[in-house]
């Protein structure tokens, strides 16, 4: 009878704690997708000052981007960029989203389908494109950006 208590305790034990897990890996994979979308909504969107302040929160001091065309660009490079008349998002549309954590890192994947202007010159297609996040005092911070254009 103690054994089967032992045994019963060990297999609860076992279930809980990749539930335990999972559920930790749920919830930091929520923030990073509530994060991505206000990337894109009240970033991306609205830009101008008002979205390079809210890229200023999210994207972390060494943040490095790498545009679908080469170019690396850093955090500040990237905010000066959503300057009046630089660019300005139309329309983004994200799909097949994934956002895979490991502790605190995570890497985040997703096909998305964007129309932007910038410099006066419209851009509309889609682009792969991988973030990767790291939890830095309590916050998920993008350190890392890539983006390559799906070819038609």
């Amino acid at each position: 009878m103690k054994s089967r208590l032992v045994i019963v305790t060990l297999v609860i034990f076992a279930l809980a704690v990749p539930a335990t897990m999972l559920a930790q890996g749920g919830k930091d994979e929520q923030q990073i997708r509530a994060i991505e979308k206000e990337m894109v909504e009240e970033a991306y969107l609205k830009g101008g000052a008002e979205g390079a302040a809210i890229l200023d929160k999210i994207y972390a001091d060494d943040y490095t981007g790498v545009r679908g065309d080469g170019r690396v660009l850093t955090k500040a490079q990237e905010l000066e960029a959503f300057k009046p008349g630089v660019i300005k998002y139309q329309a983004s549309e994200t799909k097949e989203s994934k956002i895979r954590v490991f502790g605190n890192s995570a890497v985040s994947t997703s096909l998305t389908f964007n129309t932007n202007m910038r410099n006066g010159k419209t851009y509309s297609g889609r682009s792969r494109n991988v973030r990767v996040w790291t939890k830095q005092q309590g916050n998920w911070k993008c350190v890392y950006f890539q983006t390559t254009r799906v070819l038609d």
